[in-house]
């Protein structure tokens, strides 16, 4: 076992865990384009770290992601940039891996679009949030 990971096992061992490090800085920023982080991405994030040992994965208490609004010009650009990832996020946390679904998310999605609609958030369309290849499925 890599070292660091004999690290995060001791640390968890004692200590839940929140998983919100720079390691996934490729996973969890909002304020990243679609490109670099599709909704899918977004939704297959694993915050239990690879090698962790399996006795403490339920130590593991939750997850995070975040915006940094500092560059983003206003509030509707920054809701396009959360929304439809946070619902992602969301799911990441609740949702047991052996039970996540992308197509039945991307189904339950239509509920979610039409409240956001109905509160004035102005959301990235999933044409916008998938690559080219899932669009076309």
């Amino acid at each position: 076992m890599h070292e660091n990971t004999k690290r995060e096992s001791k640390h968890i061992a004692f200590n839940d865990l929140v998983i919100n490090r720079l390691k996934f800085i490729d996973r969890l920023y909002l304020d990243y384009s679609y490109q670099d982080i599709p909704l899918e991405r977004a939704y297959d994030f694993n915050p239990i770290p690879k090698n962790l040992e399996e006795q403490y994965h339920n130590r593991i208490i939750g997850t995070g992601c975040q915006m940094w609004g500092e560059w983003i010009p206003n509030s509707g650009s920054m809701d396009y940039m959360i929304f439809p990832r946070i619902a992602a996020y969301a799911e990441v946390g609740w949702t047991q891996r052996k039970h996540k679904d992308f197509e039945r998310f991307l189904k339950s999605l239509s509920g979610l679009i039409n409240t956001w609609k109905t509160e004035g958030i102005f959301y990235a369309p999933l044409k916008e949030a998938l690559p080219a290849t899932k669009q076309d499925n």
